[in-house]
């Protein structure tokens, strides 16, 4: 081997043997001479000192001098070395306080909002439903739907009886002023209506006509009467109609007024006929005949199924922009809004936040957890595809230095030990 490749030990022992083969010599030569036998003395102990060193550190990656017993320790301890490496990492690297505390240094829940409100994410999301609904819609079978539909919906109406449809009448005119603008608009008709001069005309010819009914069959006398009131102008149905015609409008004005007493009164009077109404029977009975017979005669199935395969044409996915129709438009557009929407709401609303922040924090750690487990399965599946020789290299080359001063105070120690008990053995005179 070049003297360029011998570490330290190897040097501090090559110089101990020389050393003790100068001593040796020396001894030999002088042999009466009490230097001559400390230094052989000293530079045998560190001889045996080294040798005892190199012998123990080489033993614990290979078999010095074919040396069979308790040497190469580390290749045949290599299953417990194994463990104990994976125990290490998994304790000291990937502890579940360690992993934990690392987690608990990031602000988890920023990150995934910030990734939530990228534009990406949004053209992700925007077509991904869109695919979804275009895959489902293309899956439906609209002949086989619209009979089925139809047939819930025939069963729905069918089975609402005309207290509950009244009562949602009720329940919807009294919200939000919907009465008020019912009556409005019935008000605003009538009158167009009452104002007209061809109802004062035909109001006048009414109370004529009823004039007529009443006299015919009437006496002598009050046929006489009528006569002479008639040749007076003392009843003149022109000025009682247009007298009719302006209460009527008169009325009409307060009937569209809800704060006025005929106002309230023509309410209650509607509502209250609206409630007794259903508790009628002759009313329930023309209701539930008028209902099956319309139902009946309306082509639900037709209405749906042409309804259906439009929507489904206008969902499909594969037609080109130029031929979208306005309702897959519509479509598109909504779904873009309940997605910037729903993204908005998110980053809006604490309590989400707080459910996003305890999701993000449990997934964090139960994944580092995984990576804890892995962590241990990659350190034992590693160190298992490694020759004897790989591992010794990975190990020895961690602990270099302190390996070769372990050897090095081998020769070191030994020389100091050897010159204390030579001093011992001179002092006592029991030299050797």
């Amino acid at each position: 081997m070049p003297w360029s490749k011998w570490n330290r030990a190897d040097k501090t022992l090559l110089a101990a043997a020389v050393l003790f083969a100068f001593s040796l010599c020396l001894h030999l030569s002088f042999p009466e001479s009490l230097f001559a036998k400390g230094l052989l003395f000293c530079t045998e102990a560190a001889l045996v000192g080294g040798v005892a060193d190199w012998f123990a550190v080489t033993a614990l990656f290979e078999k010095p001098l074919g040396f069979p017993w308790h040497t190469a320790l580390l290749p045949r301890r290599r299953a417990e070395f194994m463990e104990a490496a994976a125990k290490l990492v998994r304790r000291e690297f990937f502890s579940r306080q360690a992993v934990f505390s690392l987690t608990a240094r990031y602000d988890w829940k920023a990150v995934l909002l910030r990734w939530i409100d990228s534009e990406s994410v949004r053209n992700m999301l925007i077509t991904e439903i869109r695919r979804i609904i275009g895959n489902v819609a293309c899956d439906i079978d609209a002949a086989e739907k619209s009979k089925e539909w139809a047939a819930q919906l025939r069963h729905t109406l069918l089975s609402v009886p005309l207290s509950r449809i009244l009562e949602a009448t009720t329940i919807w005119l009294r919200s939000d002023a919907n009465d008020q603008r019912l009556f409005g608009a019935l008000s605003s008709y009538l009158r167009a209506w009452a104002i007209h001069p061809e109802t004062r005309d035909q109001l006048a010819a009414l109370f004529e006509r009823i004039r007529e009914e009443k006299l015919a069959g009437a006496g002598f006398l009050m046929n006489l009467l009528a006569g002479v009131a008639s040749a007076m102008n003392v009843i003149n149905f022109d000025d009682l109609a247009a007298c009719a015609q302006q209460e009527a409008l008169r009325l009409l004005d307060e009937a569209d007024d809800p704060d006025s007493p005929f106002g309230r009164r023509l309410r209650g009077a509607f509502y209250e006929k609206l409630e007794a109404l259903g508790e009628n029977e002759t009313a329930q009975e023309a209701f539930a005949a008028a209902r099956g017979a319309f139902l009946r005669a309306v082509p639900l199935e037709q209405a749906i199924e042409t309804g259906l395969s439009s929507l489904v044409s206008a969902l499909r996915t594969d037609l080109p922009a130029t031929e979208a129709s306005d309702v897959r438009t519509i479509i598109d557009e909504t779904v873009k809004n309940e997605v910037n929407r729903w993204i908005s709401l998110v980053s809006a609303d604490e309590s989400i936040q707080n459910m996003i922040s305890a999701l993000t924090n449990d997934v964090v750690r139960r994944c580092a957890l995984e990576a804890q487990i892995m962590s241990v399965t990659i350190v034992r599946d590693a160190l298992g595809d490694m020759s004897d020789k790989q591992l010794n290299a990975l190990v020895y080359d961690k602990v270099e230095p302190d390996l070769l001063w372990i050897r090095m105070n081998g020769s070191i120690v030994g020389a100091a030990v050897g010159f204390v008990i030579f001093l011992i053995t001179a002092a006592t005179g029991r030299l050797l």
